[in-house]
């Protein structure tokens, strides 16, 4: 009994090890490349999130339907973390993404760099401005709210704070996609 216990231990020091390796591989989440999976519907992706809070009623499969040219592939892109230092309107944060090159994430591309920077949405809310809300325009981001995890919409009539992030993708990048 007590060599299984110390199998199981040095066992979850090496998978520990294993994902600290797999964050350095990555090195800076604001210009890295992340792996994301069509093969997950929209709420897989957010349940393998472990969010502590989202609402159903705004973050579901109808307000944001997978493009069906992307169901079953995995694509590999170059994301990049955009810090604007400043309040701006939705149109103004989408020109100067545009402008440098790259295009604003999906929801789908939203949720994949949430699974390889869990923690980071506890320091800065982080938009995809790439998937307005099907019903009233507003855009998702990852967030930390009252000691939560969340994914949650922001409103474009309103200027977005100079505490949020801005995830892109190079419009340019010539990733793998496989089925």
């Amino acid at each position: 009994m007590k060599k299984l216990l110390l199998f199981t231990i040095i066992l979850a020091g090496t998978l520990t090890a294993c994902k600290i390796k797999a964050k350095i591989v990555l090195k800076n989440p604001s210009d890295s490349l992340i792996v994301v999976d069509y093969g997950q519907n929209l709420a897989a992706m957010i349940k393998v999130n472990q969010f502590d809070w989202f609402d159903t009623q705004l973050i579901n499969a109808a307000s944001f339907p997978m493009p069906s040219q992307k169901v079953g592939q995995k694509e590999t892109l170059a994301i990049k973390l955009f810090d604007f230092s400043g309040s701006l309107t939705v149109e103004a944060a989408i020109a100067k993404i545009i402008k440098a090159g790259y295009r604003p994430a999906t929801i789908f591309e939203l949720l994949a760099f949430g699974t390889y920077y869990p923690e980071l949405q506890k320091q800065f809310p982080i938009i995809a401005l790439g998937s307005p809300w099907q019903s009233y325009g507003g855009f998702p981001y990852l967030s930390f709210n009252m000691g939560r995890r969340t994914i949650d919409l922001a409103w474009n009539q309103y200027e977005l704070g100079a505490d949020f992030r801005f995830l892109a993708v190079q419009a340019k990048f010539m990733g793998y996609s496989s089925r």
